[in-house]
C-alpha cells in the first residue's frame, strides 16, 4: 500500500514540475538579464524540453524499480532478497531518494525563480546532483534500465549544477 502512494506521489510530483515549467512564474525579464561567467545560457525553451525529458525519464526509471520488486516477491520472500543483496532492500531505497531528489529539485526552482538566490539555488543544485547519484547506485543495484534510463537526467543535471556555478560566478 505505501509503495503505491509513493508512487502516486512521484506521479503528482512530476506532473506538478512540468506545469511549473510550462506555465512559469519566473520574471521573464530578470531571466534574460542573467550574466554567466563561463557558460552561455540556453534559451528558455531548452530547459523546457530538457527537463520534461528528464522527469520523463525519472518515472520511468520508478516505474522499473515497482515492477522489479514485484517481480522480485514472486520468486523470493522479500527478507530473502534482502538477505542476498547484503540486507538492504535497494529498490526501495532509490525509490526513496528519488522521491526526496524531486522534493530538492521543486525547492531549486522556487529558491531561484522566486526568490533570485543563486547561491542558495547552487547548494540545493548540489543537493540534488549528490541525491539523484546515490540513487542511480542504489537502483543500478536494484535493475540496470532503472539505472540507465537515468543516466540522461544526471548528465542534464550535471550540465545544470554547471550553469548554475558559472551564474553564481557572473
Amino acid at each position: 500500500m505505501l509503495l503505491w502512494l509513493w508512487y502516486a506521489t512521484l506521479v503528482l510530483e512530476g506532473l506538478a514540475l512540468a506545469f511549473m515549467l510550462q506555465n512559469p512564474s519566473y520574471d521573464p525579464v530578470w531571466f534574460a538579464k542573467l550574466k554567466s561567467a563561463f557558460l552561455p545560457i540556453p534559451p528558455a525553451i531548452t530547459f523546457k524540453v530538457a527537463w520534461t525529458i528528464c522527469y520523463a525519464c525519472t518515472f520511468i526509471s520508478y516505474t522499473l524499480l515497482v515492477r522489479a520488486k514485484q517481480t522480485e516477491n514472486t520468486r523470493v520472500t522479500r527478507r530473502q532478497s534482502m538477505i542476498r543483496k547484503g540486507g538492504h532492500d535497494n529498490r526501495l531505497t532509490a525509490m526513496t531518494l528519488l522521491h526526496v531528489y524531486m522534493s530538492l529539485n521543486f525547492v531549486w526552482s522556487v529558491i531561484f525563480f522566486q526568490w533570485h538566490r543563486r547561491d542558495l539555488a547552487l547548494v540545493d543544485s548540489l543537493a540534488c546532483l549528490v541525491t539523484l547519484g546515490v540513487a542511480m547506485y542504489y537502483a543500478k543495484r536494484a535493475d540496470k534500465y532503472a539505472f540507465f534510463v537515468l543516466i540522461p537526467h544526471m548528465a542534464w543535471l550535471s550540465f545544470g549544477t554547471l550553469l548554475g556555478v558559472s551564474i553564481w560566478m557572473a
